[in-house]
């Protein structure tokens, strides 16, 4: 305790008040404080002014004290002395307590202080501990939240892989099935394909073999005067063609089998090859028998030139003139024209829904580029050329993927894509006769030469082109329509070939060049010969059937202009061809022609339109009847380009 003291600076004041003590104690006898206290020099002064006596007391008392501190002998402690050391004493010590007091006391608020910073201390760690236990328990929270949604994204990933295990293993058992499925829809239109392929070929080969029989037939009408040097072949052909049409009654209520084919391709070879047996036969009899009616022929021609060219005869009416049924045998071109007309009016009619569902807008135009593009393109520049375009016509008919503009299309990724296509492609040959031969009619060969390779390998293509030719130019059934009751003039006149546009009918210069386009082409098909590689196949339009238009023709009524001008359409591209095939008969035909048609022709002709048409086959008849020669139309292409 000491030393707290000491530190506060109480033991230098208890040091200064004990000098200052000892100092005035030698001084100072009496008590100066309190009520015992004695009164001051000046108390003492205003006394003695009031009472003599207090002067006198004061004064000797102080004059005694001066004298007894004057002999005072400080070696003798009197009992003042020992009041004032006790006093002094009892001064220190209450000094001393109160410093030890005062000590304790900073000491206490010294403790104080601490403890109360230690308090604060303590109140800040129990803050902080209870904010980092407050932190503690919302991270744990969070924790917990955390843990408790991973375990809920580990369960929803688990319920999603075992579901999509579950899916997976679904989809792999339909996935299965799909395949499985697409394998027998794979097999049975396989097997449908087949069967397709077994139906075209028996198709094809009844085709064949039915043009085959008719040029037999053709073939024994030259011999009727020679029937029982053929009576063996006709016995034996009797009996292919009776077994032919068992066979195809058979297929068509049964199945088709692969021998059913072998054995129609077989029956169609041998009636060729009678056929084919039955020609070296009559060319042996024609060279015997022209060689003895050569004179005779030119002698009967100089002879009817003669008798037409007077003028007091009557034309020959084409109707009783007789044309040898060797050339042309008798045929019912009435019922061809239906036949096609009624199948192109059957697929139009599947085509109806195909043509108005906007969903296959796209892919109808893809179709549209695959006929348009390698037909517009079609040139006679060379043969490899003519090839590319009739291989991606070709190949588009089959069904086959072709490729335009970067795309690939297949005409049998619908059902009716190949109806669409074959139609379509019928459809822009003729166009191509009304809008390019009817400027440039050299064109007209490369076109046909594609044609006829076409029709050969698609026979439902060349019932499809003959219904259009018919249907755009009536003149080639050939048939004037008549006016039916209820008929508008519009559709009257589009029934004739004439073209509308927006409610107007085209003129009659115009009328006449399409007509004259179309007819061109169809004649450029009759004279074009078949590629190197399909000889062997018969010619679809061939030039017998020239004769039977040509005949027919000439037995209907002409009208003005457009008789004309189908007529020397017709003479002009096939002339020299019919020449070198048929001879003198087809002299005999054009002496028809300018001795009796053309006369009526004339004569239905209105005047101001004799000129044109009428004129160019005028000059045509007049200059063969002098002796011109007919050449090969311009544009043909030679024999064996491709």
């Amino acid at each position: 305790m000491d030393e707290d003291i000491d530190k506060t600076g109480y033991s230098k004041l208890k040091t200064e008040a004990l000098c200052k003590a000892f100092k005035y104690c030698t001084r100072i006898s009496e008590v100066t404080i309190g009520p015992e206290a004695c009164p001051s020099e000046a108390e003492t002064e205003n006394m003695n002014l009031d009472s003599p006596c207090s002067k006198t007391t004061v004064h000797r008392k102080t004059r005694r004290s001066s004298d007894e501190f004057s002999g005072c002998d400080f070696g003798l402690i009197t009992q003042n002395e020992e009041e004032e050391r006790f006093c002094a004493k009892k001064l220190l010590a209450e000094l001393n307590k109160f410093c030890v007091i005062d000590g304790q006391r900073m000491k206490f608020a010294k403790i104080k202080k601490r403890l109360e910073k230690i308090e604060c201390a303590k109140q800040d760690v129990e803050r902080l501990l209870a904010k980092q236990e407050a932190n503690a328990v919302v991270r744990m929270q969070e924790i917990q939240e955390q843990v408790d949604q991973i375990q809920t994204q580990l369960l929803f990933k688990q319920q999603q892989l075992d579901s999509s295990m579950f899916i997976s293993r679904d989809t792999a058992n339909k996935r299965i099935q799909e395949i499985k499925k697409q394998e027998e829809e794979q097999k049975i239109k396989e097997k449908n394909l087949e069967k397709k392929k077994l139906y075209d070929q028996i198709y094809k080969n009844e085709v064949e073999f039915t043009n085959a029989y008719s040029e037999f037939l053709n073939i024994i009408t030259n011999f009727k005067d020679n029937k029982h040097l053929i009576a063996s072949d006709v016995e034996l052909a009797t009996k292919i063609h009776g077994k032919f049409i068992s066979l195809i009654d058979r297929c068509k209520i049964g199945e088709i089998m692969p021998t059913d084919v072998a054995l129609s391709s077989s029956l169609q070879r041998d009636i060729v090859s009678i056929s084919t047996k039955l020609l070296k036969e009559k060319e042996k009899l024609d060279v015997l028998f022209e060689a003895r009616n050569k004179d005779e022929g030119i002698k009967e021609i100089s002879k009817e030139t003669e008798v037409n060219n007077k003028n007091d005869e009557k034309p020959v009416d084409p109707s009783h003139v007789e044309i040898d049924e060797k050339v042309v045998p008798k045929y019912n071109y009435m019922e061809k024209y239906e036949k096609v007309t009624n199948y192109l009016i059957e697929i139009e009619a599947k085509l109806k829904p195909f043509l108005s569902d906007e969903s296959l807008k796209k892919y109808r135009s893809d179709c549209q580029k695959a006929v348009n593009l390698p037909v517009n393109a079609i040139s006679p520049v060379s043969a490899a050329h003519l090839m590319d375009k009739l291989k991606k016509l070709s190949t588009l008919l089959q069904g086959q993927y072709v490729t335009v503009a970067d795309k690939r299309v297949s005409a049998s990724a619908h059902p009716l894509g190949l109806f669409y296509c074959m139609n379509l492609l019928a459809e822009k040959i003729v166009k191509q006769g009304e809008q390019v031969v009817s400027s440039k009619p050299h064109a007209a060969f490369a076109i046909a030469a594609v044609t006829v390779a076409l029709w050969i390998d698609f026979p439902d293509f060349g019932k499809l082109l003959l219904a259009h030719f018919y249907r755009k130019c009536p003149y080639l059934i050939p048939a004037y329509w008549e006016r039916e009751e209820n008929e508008s003039e519009e559709e009257y006149y589009r029934k004739l070939g004439f073209s509308y546009s927006g409610g107007t009918m085209e003129e009659a210069n115009m009328f006449l060049k399409r007509q004259g386009g179309i007819v061109k082409l169809y004649s450029s098909i009759i004279i074009t010969e078949r590629k190197k590689s399909m000889q062997s196949h018969n010619h679809p339009v061939g030039l017998g059937e020239c004769w039977r238009l040509l005949v027919a023709f000439v037995k209907l009524e002409p009208k003005p202009e457009i008789s004309a001008t189908v007529l020397y359409d017709i003479l002009d591209i096939t002339g020299d061809a019919m020449v070198r095939a048929y001879g003198i008969q087809f002299h005999k035909l054009l002496h028809v022609i300018c001795k009796s048609y053309l006369p009526k022709i004339v004569e239905v002709t209105p005047d101001g339109m004799s000129g044109g048409p009428l004129t160019r086959l005028r000059n045509f008849l007049e200059s063969i009847a002098k002796g011109k020669m007919l050449q090969p139309p311009k544009g043909l292409l030679p024999p064996n380009f491709w």
